[in-house]
């Protein structure tokens, strides 16, 4: 038994030694052709700092708090967010406000983020429809209302 034993373990470390051996030049011509194709996606991708979509409910009103709490923090950072389209009747200062709500796996605390498309869109006609999935990128940045500080992705675009 004990003969058998000795015998897998080194069948394993042989095998993991081979795994591990290869040409590096060969795998750098492919992760080059690899990068060539959607170029574009790539660099999107490449480019978000904060990517919301990619996280759990918890760390998502986490980290949504603490961008509303710390704005200064986060001003330039690109950031993607997934969540539902929502649309407020403006003020004194804009006839419409946009945003994307995030509600956390209970759904008792949602969170939201103002964002502002970059195109000279109108609304309703150029919008997603109001509770419609979305996903937002664009720059995190604060502005001033009159005496308030409020937050938004400026320059923002919908991705899907």
């Amino acid at each position: 038994m004990k003969k058998y034993l000795s015998l897998s373990l080194i069948l394993l470390c042989i095998s993991l030694l081979l795994c591990s051996c290869g040409d590096s030049k060969a795998a750098d011509s492919s992760n080059t052709a690899n990068a060539s194709v959607g170029t574009e996606a790539v660099t999107q991708q490449a480019a978000i700092d904060i990517d919301l979509t990619k996280m759990s409910s918890t760390m998502i009103y986490s980290k949504v708090y603490d961008m509303l709490d710390n704005p200064d923090a986060y001003v330039g950072k690109t950031v993607k967010m997934k969540g539902s389209f929502a649309a407020y009747d403006g003020s004194e200062y804009r006839e419409h406000y946009f945003a994307c709500v995030i509600a956390d796996a209970t759904a008792c605390c949602q969170q939201g983020m103002e964002f502002r498309l970059k195109d000279g869109l109108t609304y309703p006609d150029d919008y997603p429809t109001i509770g419609k999935n979305i996903t937002v990128i664009g720059t995190f940045n604060t502005y001033m209302e009159g005496e308030q500080k409020y937050a938004e992705l400026k320059d923002s675009t919908i991705v899907s």
